[in-house]
Parts: structure tokens; C-alpha cells; sequence
């Protein structure tokens, strides 16, 4: 389509063509489920929300949303897509979990003959956390790997990944001091076949990999055979005194980095400005008329 037969279309249909080519430059194939707390204030259980699971969150613990969601910018300036709200810890205590089962494609993709991304946003609000907060992978009713704030007293918050205790467990303490709140992007990458994972924290985003990493484990190798991640659980746990002090936020799994991490693309900023260039050059010109 030229400019001139552009012209003489309505100016709403112009601004519909102009958000389909926008939303087309913006969207990331390969996502495989992702939830961004897209819900109003209250009871985390039973939401329903996001992509790629099968039903909603499960009732059992406290968590709440907030229509505050976390947001997340790297060292080059790129911030991640975001929408939505957060999930929140309520109170303090223990064992106060919800679970959300994947869809069965999600499953298949997220396999022990597979390798995928996972990413989530996590903040943390208090200095020291006698307890455990996160995300747990499970293949069934076994839970497979934790990742999140690991049983941490003093010295700031410390994040990390482990199994079954800690037989996978390794992190890095923020030094995070009483008072202060700062979100951290959490990406792992499992490859189920080799039997081991990467993680990394607070990396640049924006490429095909993980950059500028403030922590980037190679081959931790599983304390047992792979697993299929069937689904997570959200979790306070560890006789925690630290409640409303953790959010969780913009879970996702993908085939790669990039799916995991997503950022506007230069063409969505370049398409929203072009397009409101031509509409008021268009308006301009019928107003002349």
C-alpha cells in the first residue's frame, strides 16, 4: 500500500494498521507460558491468568496480588517488557504455597528431553531472611528445584538455586541493606538432556545470551536424573518473620534468552512515532481542505 491510497483511508483505520504492525514487531515467538500477575488486588488463589497453563493458582497459602508490579532495567539501559501487578507475601509463618499446573504443550516443551529458559523478577524488602522464598519446578508432586532467597540469615539477601536441601545450592549475597527494596531478574537455563544448569543474575538483556552476569554458574549438575516440569509451586517457607516483605513478578519459560527476557524492539518506537507523525500530517492536511 503507497502513501497516497494511505492518505485517503480514515484516520481510525490508519491507527489500526499502525498498532497491528507495532504489536507484529513487538511480539517474541517461543514463549513457552509466562505469567505476569494481570489481576486485581487480593487473593492470589484461583487467578487464572497468562499463557500456557491448565486452570488457575491453587488455594493453600497466603500470597496476595498487588497492582504493583516489579520492573527490571539493565547496566545498557534495556528494560524488560512487563505488565500487571505482582504477587506478595501476606504474613509471616511457614509452608504457604500455591501451585499452578502448565498446560500439556508447556509440559511437553518443558520435558527431560528438552532444554529451556526460565525467568522471573523477585524484590526483597528486609535486610535478613531466616526462611526460604521462591519458585519451585515440580514433575508431579516431587519438587524438583528451588529458586529464590535460600535460607539466609544475615549479611544482606542471598539468592540462589537448590534441591532437595542443598545438594544444588549456590548464590550470591546482594548486601542489601535494612529499608532498602531492589527487584533482581532471575534467569536459569536447564538442559535436561546433560543433566545440569546455568543460572545468572541481574544480567544485560536484550541479545541472544546472557551478558555482565552478576553471578553465572555453568553445569551445575542435578543430584538426580532429569525430570519433567509438570508444575510450580509459589512459596514462603523455613519459619519466615520476614512477611510482606518479598514480591514475586513476570514468571516466564521460553525456548531461549531472548524469549525469557524480552525488551521493546527499536522498530515499536519507531513505528508509534511514525505513525503519530503521519496522523497529524493527515489531519493538518484535511483540516487545510
Amino acid at each position: 500500500m503507497d502513501m497516497k491510497t494511505l492518505s485517503l483511508l480514515p484516520l481510525k483505520t490508519i491507527l489500526l494498521l499502525g498498532l497491528g504492525l507495532t504489536w507484529t514487531a513487538t511480539s517474541h515467538a517461543q514463549t513457552i507460558a509466562y505469567e505476569g500477575f494481570d489481576y486485581a488486588e487480593g487473593d492470589l488463589a484461583n487467578q487464572d491468568g497468562g499463557s500456557g497453563w491448565d486452570g488457575g493458582w491453587g488455594s493453600g497459602g497466603d500470597w496476595t496480588v498487588s497492582s504493583t508490579g516489579l520492573n527490571y532495567t539493565d547496566s545498557q539501559g534495556n528494560s524488560l517488557i512487563t505488565s500487571g501487578g505482582s504477587a506478595v507475601t501476606e504474613t509471616s509463618g511457614t509452608n504457604q504455597a500455591h501451585f499452578r499446573e502448565l498446560s500439556s504443550d508447556a509440559q511437553d516443551s518443558l520435558g527431560s528431553s528438552s532444554q529451556f529458559w526460565m525467568s522471573f523478577l523477585i524484590q526483597s524488602s528486609s535486610e535478613d531472611h531466616d526462611g526460604t522464598y521462591g519458585i519451585s519446578l515440580y514433575d508431579g508432586g516431587s519438587e524438583e528445584t528451588l529458586l529464590g532467597v535460600h535460607f539466609q540469615t544475615g549479611d544482606g539477601t542471598r539468592l540462589s538455586a537448590g534441591t532437595g536441601g542443598a545438594d544444588w545450592d549456590s548464590g550470591v549475597s546482594t548486601h542489601q541493606d535494612e529499608g532498602e527494596s531492589e527487584t533482581w531478574l532471575f534467569v536459569a537455563h536447564f538442559d535436561m538432556v546433560a543433566e545440569s544448569a546455568s543460572y545468572y543474575l541481574n544480567p544485560d538483556i536484550g541479545g541472544s545470551s546472557p551478558t555482565n552476569s552478576l553471578e553465572s554458574d555453568t553445569d551445575i549438575a542435578f543430584s538426580t536424573s532429569s525430570w519433567d516440569t509438570t508444575e510450580i509451586r509459589l512459596g514462603q517457607f523455613g519459619g519466615s518473620n520476614d512477611g510482606q516483605n518479598f514480591s514475586l513478578d513476570e514468571i516466564r519459560f521460553g525456548e531461549d534468552f531472548a524469549s525469557v527476557t524480552p525488551i521493546p524492539e527499536p522498530s515499536f518506537y519507531a513505528s508509534l512515532f511514525g505513525l503519530a507523525a503521519f496522523g497529524g500530517a493527515l489531519l493538518w492536511r484535511r483540516h487545510r481542505r
